[in-house]
């Protein structure tokens, strides 16, 4: 069981909360800076409006309204030096917003307007951004809680179908180091039994080799009658079953020569040379980094199972790194495009180990190479193709 506070769920409703709060310090940062500057105008022209009236009460009463005054030393002096003859300026000290106007008499007259309206407006402002960020990182928070909640739901129920891998199955991290871990386990006892099943076949065939020596001998000795030579074809094919096993077991296991680059042509017209009815096309080769006896078993393989399982005429074709074996058959059964060649999964007609194609398939990859099985137009396809 994954402890909460390792939990996906909780670091995603975590960041889900912390991006809901950087967004709206955002937008409250750029809703502040943009009504400021509006709120400072508004009181401009409220100060240059009062600025007015008194400007006409003065013009009318030849006395300052209140509110206002005709002492310079009451302006600010920046305010005082800026002031044009028959022009209102302004001034905003942080808290005071100023409106003096220079008569034609020579006195100054100014106003003043204080800005508790406006930090009234902004308080109230913030307040109501903190309380929609607050509400926004809330709903982000549980809306992400909900969202992680499902999917690390599924990945507790895979860990749970891959079932514990030992002591250490990730229940100190969180629901992906769980299901990794666990996959981890079950794809390392998956390969310890693929490697002992391996190791077993070899090993029966090894051991199946002295006798089967002595059966072929015996074999010789028997006289000549139908049921001697049943036998003998029998026995025949079983020391074929052996030697394809270890083959095998040799092949998954990378026992091999050293790799040396040779020319496909070279290797698949020799291969060609010792079968009968087999047709050799080179329309391009060029050297490639393999192991040629592996090849060379490979496409010796590959014609064999063609004229085994196919019909006349069996084609070789090489083309720059790709050796291509196709008949005039009914191609490959669909099972077996489709999950690859498997071990003692006999397909076709004449009856066999099932073994060829996996050897081949087997020394290409360790050649550097892959096999592919398709249908032709015409029959089946196999090719051995270097990357």
């Amino acid at each position: 069981m994954t402890p909460w506070h390792r939990s996906i769920r909780l670091r995603v409703a975590a960041t889900m909360l912390l991006l809901a709060c950087l967004s709206s310090a955002v937008n409250g940062f750029v809703v502040d800076a943009q009504v400021a500057p509006a709120a400072r105008s508004q009181l401009r022209v409220q100060a240059l409006d009062e600025l007015r009236v008194a400007t006409a009460t003065y013009d009318l009463t030849g006395r300052a309204p209140l509110g206002s005054s005709v002492s310079p030393g009451a302006v600010p002096a920046d305010l005082v030096a800026a002031i044009r003859p028959g022009q209102a300026s302004t001034e905003y000290d942080g808290q005071v917003m100023w409106a003096a106007l220079r008569r034609p008499d020579g006195v100054v007259l100014s106003v003043q307007v204080p800005d508790a309206g406006i930090r009234a407006q902004r308080k109230g402002l913030h307040a109501a951004l903190i309380a929609s960020a607050a509400l926004v990182a809330l709903i982000g928070a549980v809306l992400g809680w909900q969202v992680a909640g499902s999917l690390t739901l599924r990945l507790r129920q895979a860990a749970q179908r891959f079932g514990s891998s030992g002591p250490e199955d990730g229940s100190d991290g969180d629901e992906v180091s769980a299901l990794v871990n666990r996959v981890e386990g079950l794809t390392a006892a998956l390969r310890t039994r693929l490697d002992r099943e391996r190791e077993f076949s070899a090993d029966v065939a090894h051991e199946l080799r002295t006798p089967m020596t002595a059966l072929v001998s015996a074999a010789e000795l028997l006289p000549e009658g139908d049921a001697n030579d049943l036998v003998r074809r029998q026995i025949a094919r079983l020391r074929r079953l052996v030697e394809d096993l270890l083959e095998l077991a040799r092949a998954e296991r990378d026992v091999h020569g050293e790799l040396e680059h040779a020319d496909l042509a070279v290797i698949a017209a020799q291969v060609t040379s010792e079968f009968r009815g087999v047709d050799l096309v080179v329309r391009g080769s060029v050297a490639v980094h393999l192991d040629p006896i592996a090849v060379d078993r490979i496409v010796a393989n590959l014609v064999g199972n063609a004229l085994r399982h196919g019909r006349s005429p069996v084609t070789v074709e090489v083309e720059h790194k790709t050796i291509r074996v196709s008949d005039h058959g009914n191609g490959f059964p669909e099972a077996l495009i489709a999950s690859g060649p498997q071990r003692f999964a006999a397909h076709g007609p004449t009856a066999g180990s099932g073994l060829g194609l996996s050897i081949c398939a087997a020394l290409a990859e360790r050649s550097g190479a892959h096999l592919v099985l398709v249908n032709g137009t015409h029959g089946a396809v196999a090719s051995v193709v270097w990357d």
